[in-house]
């Protein structure tokens, strides 16, 4: 789920969900909660799973320094059409 890069982030443990949301704003239930261990200073990189849920428009990222405190940290838009649709 996640990938670990240079950043500013300070060593330590920290907490990742994730959710997919529709074009509508409807959003799913959170991803079960991971540990990421960042032993010296960097940055968390949340990927979205293969087998995207029908209708998923983009994830939000959840990230947090204590178990159950992830708030939202991004938005990824995930699918964009630039095919006209008939009326």
């Amino acid at each position: 789920m996640a990938q670990l890069f240079s950043g500013s982030l300070p060593s330590g443990t920290y907490y990742a969900e994730y959710s997919f949301y529709d074009f509508f704003g409807s959003e799913t239930l959170v991803s079960p909660e991971v540990s990421i261990v960042l032993g010296s200073a960097g940055g968390i990189q949340v990927d979205p799973p293969p087998g995207l849920p029908s209708g998923a428009a983009g994830m939000r990222v959840y990230i947090g320094a204590t178990p159950g405190s992830e708030t939202l940290q991004q938005e990824i838009l995930l699918w964009v059409t630039d095919k006209l649709q008939p009326r």
